[in-house]
């Protein structure tokens, strides 16, 4: 009867044994590759939502296309990716004439980097007395580029233009008035505009002197 007893404890620890190393040895790691399974999969479809919520995102940009083309080359036309300085002047030419002005001259100088035109400018309490500053500066002209060897920076960049107009006082100011609000921008630094000291003298002709920047934003 004993030893009935001891091969059924037997047999059970025998069974217990069996079963502890059927659960490591196999059904653990099996629970364990599909706990990875789940948690990738679950990481994958979050990535799809993202995806298919960026997708959305590109369609709706896409749909609108077309209105951004037609942003962008408005915005091409007031600052463009080239200099067309020839075409630049056919404007101002006809604006001046529209108003019986001629541009009697016409010049541009290197072009310059934003930083360079601040750096450039004269401060706002200079240390020395305004009567013995340099007429260029105490008059805000443009500092002449010309003989430098500025390099044009990579992003946005000014063109230094500086044209004589001849015609009255008043035509010249409308002109600066309206290439200020002509479709490429043209920036005014300074303008120095004859005016009549007389009403005899109103209406001369007279030369004035117009200085400013236009600007290009390369491709």
């Amino acid at each position: 009867m004993l030893t009935v007893r001891l091969r059924i404890i037997v047999a059970g620890l025998v069974a217990a044994a069996i079963l502890t190393l059927g659960w490591i040895a196999g059904i653990a790691p099996q629970l364990e590759i599909a706990d990875r399974a789940h948690t990738d999969r679950a990481a994958v479809e979050a990535q799809n939502e993202a995806h298919r919520l960026r997708l959305q995102t590109l369609k709706k940009q896409f749909d609108r296309i077309e209105l951004t083309r037609a942003d962008l080359a408005d915005l091409r036309g007031v600052i463009p990716a080239v200099s067309d300085l020839p075409g630049f002047l056919d404007a101002a030419s006809v604006i001046a004439a529209s108003h019986s002005v001629t541009i009697s001259e016409f010049s541009a100088a290197e072009p310059v980097s934003p930083a360079q035109i601040q750096a450039a400018s004269p401060p706002l309490e200079p240390e020395t007395p305004a009567e013995s500053a340099p007429d260029a500066v105490a008059a805000g002209a443009i500092p002449d580029t010309a003989g430098s060897t500025v390099t044009a920076p990579d992003t946005l960049f000014a063109i230094p233009i500086n044209m004589t107009l001849t015609g009255s006082a008043d035509s010249v100011l409308a002109i600066i008035r309206d290439l200020q609000h002509h479709t490429r921008l043209f920036l005014v630094t300074s303008a120095t505009v004859v005016t009549p000291t007389d009403d005899a003298a109103a209406g001369a002709s007279s030369d004035s002197q117009i200085n400013g920047f236009v600007y290009v934003v390369p491709h």
